[in-house]
């Protein structure tokens, strides 16, 4: 099913070519290789997973983060000022990303892409793409979908944060993915939402040392999405 393994490829920059691995392939001619992450077996004999920034938790742990509860965040958020280009989505009715054209760059894709969208940073290596679904999924089986086929793509995948949000009057999941693939780390932040006509995730991604100082630019890209 699309849904299942779109967000294996949703880091496929060209997104015609459905390869798990090749917008780190992209970025490595930017960045430098760093060590992947490792697991490790304690003195008690539990398994453990080591991460890139030195913190670590039980493998197990690691596998029931999905179920976890999530809390809802009081602040409404809305698209900003100067978001006033709308990219319309033609696989899911009512909905569209308010887009910076000062800012964003944006593609249609082609019919055997994962994605409806890609967008692109003017001037930064910060990334997005439009993923549509004519199918409504439970939220939650959606959450586990893409921690599950994030794995598959970076066994230390692990959602860093999360929450409920209302953006543009609709509420919608958000997630933060980290992990690395190839040794290179990545961050992903994206809203997941569906409805009666269908399934929307808009995700952004960068490296992680990218991440922290222009996450407020990604959360401001992905509040320009508008679901009636």
């Amino acid at each position: 099913m699309p849904f299942l393994t779109a967000l294996i490829k949703y880091n496929n920059v060209n997104l015609c070519k459905m390869s798990k691995a090749y917008v780190f392939l992209f970025l490595c001619c930017l960045y430098n290789l760093v060590l992947a992450q490792q697991r490790a077996i304690t003195n008690r004999g539990e398994e453990v997973i080591l991460y890139e920034d030195g913190t670590w938790e039980y493998a197990e742990q690691a596998t029931d983060t999905a179920d976890a509860p999530i809390a809802t965040n009081p602040t409404p958020f809305t698209k900003s000022q100067g978001a006033g280009f709308m990219v319309e989505s033609t696989i899911v009715d009512d909905v569209e990303v308010a887009v910076d054209p000062e800012k964003w760059r944006f593609q249609r894709t082609n019919a055997a892409a994962a994605a409806e969208y890609k967008f692109e940073h003017k001037s930064k290596p910060l990334y997005a793409m439009l993923i549509a679904e004519e199918m409504e999924i439970p939220i939650n089986l959606l959450k586990k979908a893409a921690l599950s086929n994030a794995r598959d793509a970076a066994e230390d995948a692990r959602i860093t944060y999360e929450e409920y949000r209302v953006v543009n009057g609709q509420t919608m999941l958000m997630m933060e993915i980290k992990g690395t693939i190839e040794g290179m780390p990545f961050a992903y932040l994206g809203y997941y939402y569906s409805g009666s006509t269908g399934t929307i995730q808009l995700i952004s991604y960068t490296t992680q040392n990218f991440f922290e100082q222009n996450k407020s630019e990604l959360e401001e890209f992905l509040n320009g999405l508008v679901v009636r």
